[in-house]
């Protein structure tokens, strides 16, 4: 498990975002398509949340989720089993979230 926030890059400072989460408790910061992901320790996760809200940040998304230690390459076949059986448990009401460790890259084509 692991607290994850994503703010929006617009209007910020990478080394000024950074150093605010690292002083809320944050464990790691990494930036990419525009979006700042600021991670902590699940129980640290209120604290590090009110920190920067504290400081004027808004959040894209603020919560805890799985993160995956360690993830497995899958060939075509597997992939497409994997993506089958997690579009029947998204159809499902019973399911909430849905986790893997399968690296499932984004398709190129359109």
């Amino acid at each position: 498990k692991k607290g994850l926030f994503a703010v929006s890059a617009e209007g910020h400072d990478a080394d000024e975002i950074m150093m605010l989460a690292l002083d809320a408790g944050a464990e790691d910061f990494s930036e990419g398509d525009g979006v700042f992901e600021i991670s902590c320790d699940p129980a640290d996760f209120h604290a590090v949340r009110t920190s920067l809200e504290e400081a004027g940040l808004e959040f894209l998304s603020a919560e805890i989720v799985m993160v995956p230690q360690n993830t497995v390459s899958v060939d075509d076949e597997t992939r497409a089993k994997i993506e089958r059986m997690i579009d029947m448990l998204e159809d499902s009401d019973d399911v909430q979230n849905i986790y893997h460790n399968a690296e499932l890259p984004e398709d190129d084509e359109e």
